[in-house]
């Protein structure tokens, strides 16, 4: 019987993840990618990553000090949060994802843009 259960509650725990999860929005594609801290020191990493089925994930690194958070992509206006209901991670555009050319000939370009104020460059 407790074995039941345990496989009830997991199924309904896996339902309920799986239909909270929801696509970008269409003017957020620019969003999605992998993108590294352009503005971090030596000894500090950052990335994030924002899929297109709306899950993301998020790492910082740096002496003594790790985070990483994985869940939903949830938009809110410019800004937007990874995480859950209860442990989150919420990011502040401050400058939206923008392609820079770098050359013409041979045509070369970098994204970047700017999220709770560090610099990051989208991963091609």
């Amino acid at each position: 019987m407790k074995n039941t259960l345990k496989v009830l509650a997991v199924c309904l725990l896996t339902t309920v993840l799986v239909s909270c999860r929801k696509d970008i929005p269409s003017d957020k594609q620019g969003f999605i990618g992998d993108w590294k801290c352009l503005s971090c020191s030596f000894d500090e990493i950052k990335t994030l990553n924002i899929k297109s089925n709306g899950q993301g994930e998020y790492k910082s690194e740096e002496p003594g000090k790790t985070f990483n958070i994985s869940g939903n992509v949830k938009f809110e206006g410019s800004n937007f949060r990874i995480g859950g209901a209860i442990i989150k991670k919420k990011f502040t555009t401050d400058k939206y994802p923008l392609k820079e050319i770098i050359s013409l000939q041979p045509y070369k370009y970098k994204v970047t843009a700017r999220f709770n104020g560090v610099d990051y460059e989208k991963i091609q």
